[in-house]
């Protein structure tokens, strides 16, 4: 299931990195002018009967395009989730094993802001679950319309 290589990843409006102790990390972008972006060394796909783990090299590709109205979604659930005032950094309680580090950087309003989780899913803030959910489903959506469903 190969998808659009993009040379340029324009620029970020809302970033995500998840870093493990081994291996690539892999990154997600939503541009400011929409593209919906990965960039990741494993493809991952549903085959309808198997799932496949292929490698590909780490470029940054095109997942989808959202329309006006779902990058406005995107820039209002960055307002309404509390992200922007959110503290730099949160680790766990206690001892962590195996977790993934999660960089989150958000531009609005001139503004860029990066909150790191470190041993996730062992951390979790209120304010970047709710920009988590909103940005998901928003994509999911726009996925969804672009293939028809």
């Amino acid at each position: 299931m190969a998808s659009e290589v993009v040379a340029d990843p324009g620029e970020p409006l809302v970033e995500t990195r998840q870093e493990r102790g081994q291996g690539d990390p892999s990154d997600r972008r939503v541009t400011t002018d929409g593209d919906v972006l990965e960039r990741t060394s494993t493809n991952v796909y549903f085959d309808g009967q198997d799932w496949h783990f292929d490698p590909q090299p780490l470029e940054w590709r095109r997942v989808v395009r959202l329309e006006a109205s779902e990058l406005e979604a995107v820039r209002e659930a960055i307002s309404s989730s509390g992200f922007m005032d959110v503290a730099p950094e949160h680790r766990p309680h206690g001892t962590s094993i195996g977790g993934t580090n999660v960089t989150w950087t958000v531009n609005d309003g001139g503004r860029t802001h990066t909150v790191r989780l470190l041993g996730v899913p062992d951390v979790e803030v209120p304010e970047v679950t709710a920009l988590s959910k909103a940005l998901e489903g928003t994509i999911a959506r726009a996925i969804q319309r672009a293939a028809g469903v």
